[in-house]
């Protein structure tokens, strides 16, 4: 298949990079962790730390970097994803209870065999960003299409190509990765929402629901000239 002539697979240990990303201070020791327990099963190229916090003074054993927008977690995987110098990007977030290095073997191997574009993997957010992100979906007809399939427009481990990285949201890349899917096969994206990575937003999460509203809309659209991000 045409994904197995871009990787060269030795058992689990396809060449991936990791995107850890976070925005508390106290995650960043915990990534490094997280990473050597997964390099037992995956072959890592590089891995990165996306920091979208408060710039404070804070140390890491993996490359640091900051997006622009603060307490951006959208804009945070978009640069993770420019970072990547492997096609294949792993984005884990930092923080999260539910990653297991086997959620991320299964879901490099979805990618690999061609039987999703997108692996998505324990839903994360405040149960008012579940339910907000449900309205938004039959709002804009969602539930017929592939965002029908997602808890949130926000999981604590996703797998895809960097290539399908376009567009984000404030919060988000995977619903505008998964609206990428709705003209190709059945199997175009995998999601599994049994673990649930439940985060308190406070002041964030209106803002969060608003901003991924009045994108999703814009970007169903039938024409549009939006740039990335926009």
């Amino acid at each position: 298949m045409y994904f197995y002539n871009l990787f060269k697979r030795r058992d689990h240990a396809t060449v991936v990079t990791v995107v850890f990303h976070t925005m508390r201070s106290s995650d960043i020791k915990r990534a490094a962790g997280l990473l050597s327990k997964l390099r037992r099963r995956v072959s890592v190229l590089d891995a990165y730390i996306v920091y979208y916090g408060e710039r404070t003074g804070v140390a890491s054993s993996i490359p640091l970097h900051y997006p622009e927008e603060l307490y951006s977690r959208g804009s945070a995987l978009y640069d993770g994803s420019r970072l990547a110098s492997s096609s294949l990007v792993v984005f884990i977030n930092a923080g999260s209870k539910c990653f297991t290095p086997d959620s991320v073997v299964d879901a490099v191997d979805s990618i690999l065999t061609g039987e999703a574009i997108i692996y998505m993997s324990a839903p994360s957010g405040s149960q008012g960003l579940f339910t907000g992100f449900k309205s938004i979906t039959r709002e804009l007809g969602g539930e017929s299409t592939r965002l029908g399939l997602m808890a949130s427009p926000a999981y604590s481990i996703v797998v895809t190509l960097a290539k399908y990285v376009k567009r984000y949201s404030f919060w988000s890349i995977e619903p505008f990765i998964a609206l990428n899917a709705t003209n190709t096969s059945g199997k175009a994206i995998r999601v599994n929402n049994e673990c649930v990575d439940l985060v308190d937003l406070g002041w964030l999460e209106p803002l969060i629901i608003t901003d991924l509203r009045s994108r999703l809309v814009r970007y169903l659209q039938p024409v549009s000239d939006m740039g990335d991000g926009s």
